[in-house]
């Protein structure tokens, strides 16, 4: 049996993708336009969102909506949140927001070569 439309599998990756975000399950329900309570439902399993929150939901933390609604056969080590998280982030910056993260970046790694 598929886990595709699972309340379950939606709850645990809602769940992980405001841990990853850092984001309160009132931010989520602020931009989804739902009520709190809404949100809470949905994070405990007890109510499915419509395909049309789950568009919002999976725009705000850029991925795909099928990485809310199925069950991730590889669960995500703490590597990989770690770059899915700063890719997230990186994301919502300016181009030259970015520049300078890069330079700063660089500039880290030259100080290690120097050591």
């Amino acid at each position: 049996m598929s886990n595709l439309g699972n309340k379950e599998t939606m709850a645990k990756n809602l769940k992980y993708y405001l841990e990853l975000n850092n984001m309160s399950q009132k931010d989520l329900a602020d931009i989804v336009k739902v009520a709190p309570s809404t949100m809470n439902d949905w994070l405990r399993a007890r109510k499915y969102p419509r395909i049309d929150k789950i568009e919002i939901m999976a725009n705000h933390f850029g991925i795909r909506k099928s990485d809310l609604v199925e069950e991730k056969e590889n669960a995500p080590t703490q590597k990989d949140k770690s770059i899915e998280m700063a890719m997230n982030l990186f994301k919502q910056l300016t181009p030259e927001e970015k520049l300078d993260i890069i330079c700063y970046a660089s500039e880290i790694l030259n100080k290690r070569e120097e050591h």
